[in-house]
């Protein structure tokens, strides 16, 4: 039995190796994956919907990369015994708080800054985190839930 790849895991180390070259555009191909990465001339990396993925018979998935907007610790719920922000598989909204950073004993909140739903989580609660680092990413093309609930 062969093991299936980890896509999310790529797709961060592909970014994260991204952001330190002056590359704009990356286009991968491997079976029936198609993993594309695009940014700017000039901008890091870490500010934009950073790529998109084709499945066979499938709708192309665009990420959005969540960036730490400072250097600080990461915390992922306003305290230790509370649940946290969000979980991979939360749907979010633009303004929805996904985080903290700690600096210097100031708690700056983190937003989604779109909406999709969480595919994973790349930090680990209390890690120090720099400016521009990716938090998370978010499915921006995940169709909104429905809990068997209609609009009237």
């Amino acid at each position: 039995m062969t093991e299936k790849p980890d896509w999310v895991g790529i797709i961060h180390e592909l970014m994260q190796r991204m952001s330190s070259t002056d590359v704009t555009e990356l286009d991968l191909r491997r079976g029936d994956v198609r993993i594309r990465l695009r940014r700017a001339a000039g901008t890091p990396v870490s500010q934009q919907i950073t790529g998109s993925m084709d499945r066979a018979g499938g709708q192309p998935t665009t990420y959005h990369k969540v960036a730490a907007p400072l250097t600080g610790i990461f915390l992922a719920a306003p305290d230790p015994a509370s649940p946290p922000y969000v979980s991979v598989g939360d749907l979010v909204e633009p303004e929805t708080v996904v985080g903290l950073i700690e600096t210097m004993k100031v708690f700056n909140e983190v937003v989604a800054e779109c909406r999709g739903r969480v595919t994973s989580i790349l930090v680990q609660p209390g890690q120090l985190v720099h400016a521009g680092e990716p938090l998370l990413l978010v499915d921006v093309d995940a169709p909104p839930d429905t809990d068997g609930e209609v609009d009237q």
